[in-house]
């Protein structure tokens, strides 16, 4: 099962955090930790919704908000990595305007753009 696989998911010592504070940026170590705290804070909906198919509208928009702040440490750590961050391309959402909205405001980390990504998100008109 996914949630047996996160629990047994070997986390870092505290040796190896600071270690690795004292070779990133703060920007990138900030975005990095707003990641972990927001996947965290997926499973608990999931956990909760059993068997049901259905997802609630405020779960998706934690889901959403978890989804900006990791695009934004993708894109915070890819220069560390050596790599390009492209654009991940997204179909349309089961959201309203103003629940997008909501959503990236409410669950999105402070340091992701969130007013590019509630434009970006936006159903058509």
């Amino acid at each position: 099962m996914v949630v047996a696989a996160l629990e047994s998911f070997p986390l870092p010592s505290d040796q190896d955090l600071r270690e690795v504070t004292l070779l990133v940026p703060i920007p990138v170590w900030r975005a990095y930790t707003a990641v972990v705290r927001s996947l965290a804070g997926c499973t608990r909906p999931r956990e909760s919704a059993g068997d049901r198919d259905t997802v609630s509208t405020p779960h998706l928009q934690l889901l959403l908000g978890a989804y900006v702040t990791l695009d934004h440490a993708r894109h915070a750590m890819a220069p560390l990595r050596r790599v390009q961050a492209d654009l991940v391309p997204l179909g349309v959402l089961a959201l309203t305007r103003q629940e997008i909205e909501d959503a990236v405001r409410l669950h999105a980390s402070r340091q992701a753009p969130r007013e590019q990504w509630a434009t970006r998100l936006a159903p058509p008109a």
